[in-house]
């Protein structure tokens, strides 16, 4: 059953929060804004969605837009090319980056182009921080577009290194307005951090509705009564901030059902404009590890998918190859 206001059940990703009724404040940093948009393109398919994405929003909400595209490094061109060379290079790629978006942006828009190169999750997490980039864009796949349900390295790992958040296009999805948000939910550690970046959806979209969901698999009465507080504790917070919400339970029915087919599906049923979800849980210690349920949501989903770290992510900690 479905709820405004009043209790639903919920499949919450979290813990249990000693005092549901206080209201949480927000780092600067944990906010969601979209005055900024970085589109990271590869010339692909999907990065032309994600630009149709940006396009389409910064005309609703009066984004600005920067476009990076990064040059591999896996060549050492600095080592073969002389100064001119390299600059030449760097013209040509700007060149072929405004030649794919110039039937998405008008010639007078705005549009800055960044031309950076290394690795390409590194260049497109510093960037984002340079450009103070409220999101990052990324399509689903890689340049590569080697299945409808691959999502790329350089997107995982994007995800998996940035404290910005990162919102997944697939080819399937459509592009509307940010109105409603599916906020799925566990049992894990990372509940409050979450849930603070839920409180913040109001800042895009003062009428913006949550949908607090719970995908229950396991029917241990334990368990369930343990999600059932989690809902409690979650609805408290939305209600202090005044955002509207639903909140329910889902039972998976049948044993090849899975959590990403039904956040989807109930997405799509809700006729939702996007899918939030942290990238992991913060006790994992796996480099560039994203989880498998949300890979498989970003290949199912029909809307964009937000991925967040749950905790800033400690430069210099992050990664350790």
């Amino acid at each position: 059953m479905s709820s405004e206001g009043g209790i639903g059940k919920v499949f919450m990703f979290g813990y249990i929060c000693n005092k549901p009724t206080e209201v949480m404040t927000l780092p600067e940093c944990m906010k969601l804004h979209l005055n900024r948009l970085l589109i990271a393109v590869d010339f692909s398919k999907c990065s032309e969605k994600a630009l149709r994405f940006a396009a389409e929003w910064s005309a609703i909400y009066g984004s600005k837009i920067s476009v990076l595209h990064v040059m591999n490094d896996a060549l050492p061109l600095g080592d073969i090319l002389n100064k001119g060379q390299a600059e030449e290079l760097r013209n040509t790629m700007e060149h072929n980056v405004r030649v794919f978006i110039k039937d998405i942006f008008d010639e007078a828009e705005d549009v800055e182009i960044l031309i950076e190169k290394g690795k390409v999750y590194e260049r497109i997490t510093e960037t984002a921080k340079a450009v103070k980039a409220d999101v990052i864009l990324m399509g689903a796949n890689g340049s590569a577009e080697k299945s409808s349900n691959y999502v790329g390295s350089n997107t995982m790992r994007t995800m998996r290194t940035c404290n910005t958040p990162v919102i997944v296009i697939s080819q399937q999805t459509r592009i509307l307005a940010i109105e409603s948000v599916i906020f799925p939910v566990d049992l894990s550690k990372d509940y409050l951090p979450k849930l603070r970046w839920g409180n913040s959806f109001d800042q895009i979209n003062q009428k913006i509705r949550v949908h607090l969901l719970s995908v229950l698999k396991d029917h241990d009465e334990f368990l369930v009564n343990r999600m059932a507080q989690q809902l409690t504790n979650a609805k408290a917070e939305f209600e202090n901030r005044n955002i509207p919400h639903t909140a329910e339970m889902i039972k998976c029915t049948g044993a090849n059902d899975s959590i990403s087919q039904v956040i989807t599906d109930y997405a799509e049923k809700l006729e939702s404009s996007m899918i939030f979800i942290l990238t992991q849980p913060e006790s994992s210690f796996t480099p560039f590890y994203v989880s498998s349920m949300l890979q498989e949501i970003i290949a199912l989903s029909h809307v964009p998918v937000m991925a967040v770290n749950p905790i800033p992510v400690d430069r210099k900690e992050k990664i350790k190859i």
